[in-house]
Order: structure tokens, then sequence, then C-alpha cells
């Protein structure tokens, strides 16, 4: 990362800082004139777009984002369909080579679009800015579970662009594969002060030093990837003594929000997104109220990110007491797969019975629920010993009591963990539907 790239991060991070405390209109209306710019280049340079424009009756000036419901939404089949004509032929003067995304696919659906340096500098900016908010001392001892091919390893600082910024303390990087036990014997070891890693892992780390009694004397913890329940959310501090610090984000996108430091809800990054709540009629949330998840990339001028389904659904945020302009989520509940279907089409957010966990006369390390059919949903357990069929029959109970008894239920049960997905996340619901 060279200096110009370092300077222009520092400059980007100071603009945001100020920008996030700019009111919700003044927000908007730099949205708008945002929007405005990135809409025209599409459909000037993009084959896609433009078609898509004229089918919807759309001109490129009338777009504000007021009305952005004239515009369909984007989803992931529609990336897939077009292929390279998704792609603008042309990119703005300063915003470098366009580089290939690859999404996680969590969906099924994989999906590969482009991006800019300049998506890749407020990437850089926000994360910055997130280190910010929570007051992480970057001189600290950071450790992060990394997915894919990245092997284990101490770095003597945090690497780009933290270090290149200011100074910072050495870093444990771990590849998620590491047997659960050596990962939390590292960064244990490692005497690590900032743990960042998925919630599954942390989940796993925390039985691990449970068992040890070496439990790290963490400052911080950072989740990002997953959904967090507010279970997770309990046994971290319960057994951590430190909450949460969570983000949301996505390949496609990077960062979408941030966990406000006063009140817990996320802060939309909305400098560099609109992000949209949608009802089943696409129409707007509100407070309180899910719906799914549609951002548009105000600065990729390479990938017509322009109202695109991420396939997440969110419970819309009020204002936050904080004073900062940025919109909030007070949560991020999940993908549409993770849904519960009923055989009269219905689907909602469903409550496994992992609260009444308790009333069991054993323990369940860990659990994973999966609806195979509109009757059948299958309960895969991690235990330490075989359970009886009536001790079985006790956790289909507290399951039917939370989830219906419309649905025929079924217990897996193992003694070693799951197997987690190769981008590293697991999902507590699945509907295979």
């Amino acid at each position: 990362m060279n200096k110009k790239v370092i300077d222009s991060i520092r400059e980007l991070s100071k603009a945001i800082h100020h920008l996030q405390w700019y009111t919700s209109h003044s927000l908007q209306q730099l949205q708008d004139a945002k929007l405005k710019s990135v809409v025209a280049w599409h459909a000037r340079h993009g084959e896609w777009f433009r078609n898509r424009l004229i089918a919807a009756d759309c001109m490129p000036k009338d777009i504000a984002r007021s009305n952005m419901s004239a515009l369909p939404v984007t989803t992931r089949q529609d990336i897939i369909s077009a292929g390279p004509k998704f792609f603008a032929k042309e990119l703005p003067p300063g915003h470098g080579k366009p580089g290939q995304v690859k999404s996680s696919g969590s969906t099924g659906e994989p999906v590969v679009v482009q991006a800019t340096d300049v998506v890749a500098l407020f990437f850089h900016a926000t994360n910055h800015m997130e280190v910010d908010w929570h007051r992480r001392d970057r001189k600290l001892r950071m450790a992060a579970v990394r997915a894919g091919q990245t092997p284990t390893g101490t770095h003597a600082n945090w690497g780009m662009p933290h270090s290149a910024m200011s100074e910072t303390g050495p870093c444990l990087i771990v590849n998620n594969k590491t047997d659960i036990k050596e990962q939390a014997r590292l960064i244990y070891e490692f005497h690590t002060e900032i743990l960042s890693c998925y919630p599954n892992v942390m989940d796993a780390l925390m039985d691990s030093w449970q068992e040890t009694g070496k439990i790290p004397a963490l400052k911080h913890y950072k989740s990002l990837g997953e959904t967090v329940s507010d279970a997770f959310r309990s046994r971290v501090e319960r057994i951590m003594g430190v909450k949460v610090e969570d983000s949301y984000s996505s390949q496609e996108l990077g960062t979408i929000a941030n966990q406000c430091p006063q009140s817990g809800l996320y802060h939309t990054m909305d400098f560099n997104h609109i992000v949209e709540v949608l009802d089943q009629h696409d129409q707007q949330v509100l407070p309180g109220e899910i719906g799914r998840v549609v951002v548009t990339d105000l600065h990729n001028h390479a990938s017509p990110l322009i109202r695109y389904d991420t396939g997440d659904w969110a419970e819309m945020g009020a204002t936050c007491s904080c004073g900062r302009g940025l919109q909030t989520l007070r949560k991020v509940m999940g993908r549409t797969r993770n849904l519960i279907r009923r055989a009269d089409g219905s689907r909602y957010w469903p409550m496994v019975g992992m609260y009444d966990f308790d009333k069991l006369d054993f323990l369940v390390r860990r659990y994973q629920v999966v609806q195979h059919s509109l009757t059948d949903i299958e309960y895969r357990i991690v235990v330490d010993e075989p359970v009886s069929e009536s001790q079985q029959q006790d956790l289909i109970n507290l399951a039917a009591a939370a989830m219906g008894s419309e649905f025929t239920y079924q217990v897996t049960q193992q003694t070693s963990d799951f197997a987690v997905n190769p981008n590293g996340k697991f999902e507590e619901f699945v509907c295979k539907i």
C-alpha cells in the first residue's frame, strides 16, 4: 500500500468522521447527489443497467432517494444472468482498475462483482472509524481467526491500513481450520487483548477456555460474519467480561453497518450506501418492523449495485441517542434461508427453544435446527454423552412449544462439533425448502 493510498485513506477517514455527525436530512441530501451520479454513470456506460432503466421507463435524471422504488430491486440471479454485461465499460478518472470480488454464496447463489480502488478506500476508512468508535487502543495485542488459506502465524503489527497510519501492537492470525483447542491455546498464550472472529468460533473457544480454566484477559471482542443472538452476547459478557462489538458486512458491499458503542444499535454507513429495509410490497418498513435489506453502493462505478437485495433480513431501528445522524438497524436477523416456512406459505423468524435448554437434564453444547420439508424439522445437537429417548423427547417438547406442534421433530445427536461452511460461517437455523 503506497503513500498516496495511505494519504487517501487518512483524508477519507477525517471526512467521514465529520459526516457521521451530520443530520439525517443532510446525509440524505448527500446520498441524493451521489445516487444521481452513480445512476447516470451506469446508464451511460453499462448495457445491463441502461436496459433496466428503459424497461422500468425511468430516466437517470428522475432517480432520487425519495423515489428509489421506481427502480426494480437487483437480485443475485440478475447479476448471474447478466454476465459481463452487468459491468460498466469505463470507469471515472481516479477510480483505478476494477478488481473481482466473489461473494461467499451463503444463499446458494454465488456471484462475482467488480469493485474499484474507491470502493476499497471506503472499506478501509469505515473499518478505521469502527476501531475509533469502540476506543480500541491500536497498540494492544490483537488476534484474528480467519477463513480461507491464510496461514497461522504472528506478525509485528496489525497490517494495512492500520500499521501505515499509526503504530500498532503485534497481531496473531489463526486459520479457522486449526483444531479449536489449538486455537484456544494460541490465543491464550499470545496474551491476546483484542480478538476478532465469527460467533461460532467464539462459542467453541469459550468452551475450550472454560475446560482448561485458561481464559484470556480480553479488552475487546469484535464479531463479524454471522448473526449475533442475545444469548451469545450474554455468554460473552458472562465468560469473557467484555461486550460484543459487532459489524454487518458483505463481500459485495463491504461494511454496511457498525454497532454503536453507546446504544448497541447498528449505524448504517450512509455516506457510502443507501440502506433500505423493505416489506413484502417493497415499501420501507417502520422502526421495530422486519424486512429485507436492500443496499445501493454510492461509489461503485464498476458494478451497478443499485437497490441490491442482499438476501439478509433486519429490524429497522429508531433514531440513536448518540447524536449521529446515521440511520439505524436494531438487529440483523439473518438470511432468507433462516426463515421457517409453514404449509400455508407464511414465513417467520423461528424461536427454536434454546432459551429453555436449562430445563433439560443434559447439556446441549451446540445445536443446529434444519427444516427439511413443510412438516419435518431436525434438531442436530452436540452433547458430551449420548442422550436417551426420553431426554430427546424433552427436547422435542421444548421445540414444539417454541415452533408449533404442526411439525414432526427428529433429534440427531453427536459428540463432536459441527463442521462449518468453507467460508467459516455457521447458521443455527437453516430452511432447505
